[in-house]
């Protein structure tokens, strides 16, 4: 069986049909919860430490990451400040800072809701 020739004689490139690992790949992301809960415990799943509450692992990862978000971000803002102090007038360096100072609000924002939805849910589910 000979490959496929374009026009000049250089064989077709061959490649994968784009529709084909689209179909594949969404069905692997859709089915992955279902194999991860497929498997059932024979026995209760805190057996292995049966004094310790969810709410309190969901409270120690909170009360880990909420300083360290913090300082990066203080580290941010300090950051742009130099950026803005060095700018020295110039149009594209002042403008450069501007965006980094829009997308560090932006983040703020977003790391604000982000942990007033844990707020939320441990309010909701009385934690």
């Amino acid at each position: 069986m000979s490959a496929v020739r374009l026009a000049d004689g250089a064989p077709k490139p061959t490649y994968m049909n784009k529709k084909l690992v689209t179909t594949l790949t969404t069905i692997t992301f859709l089915l992955a919860p279902v194999f991860a809960l497929a498997w059932v415990p024979d026995a209760l799943p805190n057996q292995w430490a049966p004094n310790v509450v969810p709410a309190e692992i969901i409270n120690a990862i909170f009360n880990f990451i909420w300083p360290v978000v913090a300082a990066v971000v203080v580290i941010y803002f300090i950051i742009i400040a130099f950026m803005f102090f060095t700018a020295q007038g110039k149009p594209d360096d002042i403008a450069t800072a501007r965006k980094a100072l829009i997308w560090g609000i932006a983040g703020v924002a977003i790391i604000l809701m982000a942990f007033s939805m844990i707020a939320i849910v441990r309010f909701a589910l009385n934690l």
